[in-house]
């Protein structure tokens, strides 16, 4: 009676791991792939709200944004000023980039390249 048991060589097995690895290092490259576009896309939003609302000039809240920001920064050294400008300015592209990537999580999950 023949046994149901295979052996394997050695070279057989490296061929069988090496396509499982492969396989799992395409799917987390796609899965980066979705993550980092919808991640683009959203903080792309982002910043384009954020010009937009800047270029139009006589926003009101555009201009009291720079006025509380020129009051609270004041007694700060310049490259502190500057930067605490900068990381409220561009906020909101930020979080959206963030968002984007949970989104993308989300969707990774749903088509199946992420468990």
């Amino acid at each position: 009676m023949n046994s149901l048991l295979v052996k394997l060589e050695d070279c057989q097995l490296n061929e069988i791991s090496g396509g499982v690895a492969a396989k799992q290092v395409v799917k987390k490259a796609g899965a980066f792939t979705v993550k980092g576009t919808c991640s683009i896309v959203s903080g792309g939003i982002g910043l384009f709200l954020y010009f937009f609302a800047s270029g139009m000039g006589h926003a009101k809240w555009y201009g009291k944004l720079n006025e509380a920001l020129s009051k609270e920064t004041n007694g700060m050294p310049n490259c502190l000023n500057e930067g605490v400008k900068f990381a409220i300015r561009y906020s909101p592209a930020l979080f959206l980039g963030v968002g984007g990537w949970k989104l993308g999580e989300w969707i990774c999950k749903k088509i199946g390249l992420e468990d």
